[in-house]
């Protein structure tokens, strides 16, 4: 990726060329771009966190347990979220014994609300996994309570409702105005009568229009609207 393609010094460019290409599912171009934003600086901990994030949506525990130790050593306000990422990483690695260990030991009592929300959601993940639903819908609502604009969390604790056999909370949790694909399919498949086949209908445009892009489609997505439909 080169720099230069941008404004010169203009670090919102780049930003949003790597979330643009994110959000396309670019991961490979966002990455790059990661890369060579690091390259300029290697204590650039905000575009590490975001490399890091990236490297564990696309299976690169290895790559993505690096960054995060590298964050977690620094010992400043991205201490949390880097070992959010690094319990994930080692989760991903087959370790999550240990790195649910990891991140219960951490104490978060006075984290900023944004660090807070990182590690408790990487614990509920963690829990999850460990088979244990009801730990994970409490703590995904205590990390949701801290950012309520995060999609990602409100999804996730959504698939967790739905799958603890809870779906009227489910839907009361998707009822605002999906602003994601996400939250959009997972409003769709739990829909009642019109207003499911509206959402069903705009999921399926949501779609239609990623493919005439030639964007690299939302799969998960594609594939749970076609459970539910």
């Amino acid at each position: 990726y080169d720099i230069s393609a941008c404004l010169v010094g203009s670090e919102m460019c780049i930003e949003t060329d790597a979330e643009t290409l994110q959000f396309r599912h670019d991961f490979d171009g966002a990455a790059a771009i990661f890369d060579a934003l690091l390259r300029e600086d290697s204590n650039d901990s905000d575009t590490r966190l975001r490399r890091a994030a990236l490297r564990l949506t696309r299976g690169d525990f290895a790559g993505a347990r690096a960054d995060c130790a590298r964050l977690v050593m620094r010992a400043d306000a991205f201490t949390a979220p880097g070992l959010a990422c690094l319990g994930l990483a080692l989760a991903g690695s087959c370790d999550l014994e240990r790195a649910r260990a990891l991140l219960a030991a951490f104490d978060d009592v006075g984290l900023p609300p944004q660090s807070r929300a990182w590690l408790l959601a990487a614990r509920a993940e963690l829990a999850d996994r460990a088979g244990d639903r009801v730990e994970a819908i409490a703590t995904w609502r205590e990390a949701l309570e801290l950012t309520p604009d995060d999609d990602t969390l409100r999804a996730a604790l959504a698939d967790a409702l739905t799958l603890h056999g809870d779906a009227d909370a489910a839907r009361l949790l998707l009822s605002q105005e999906p602003r994601s694909l996400a939250l959009l399919v997972r409003a769709a498949a739990l829909g009642r009568d019109a207003q499911r086949e509206t959402l069903v209908r705009r999921a399926r445009d949501w779609l239609a229009l990623e493919r005439a892009r030639g964007d690299a489609g939302h799969g998960r997505e594609a594939a749970m609207l076609a459970i539910a439909t």
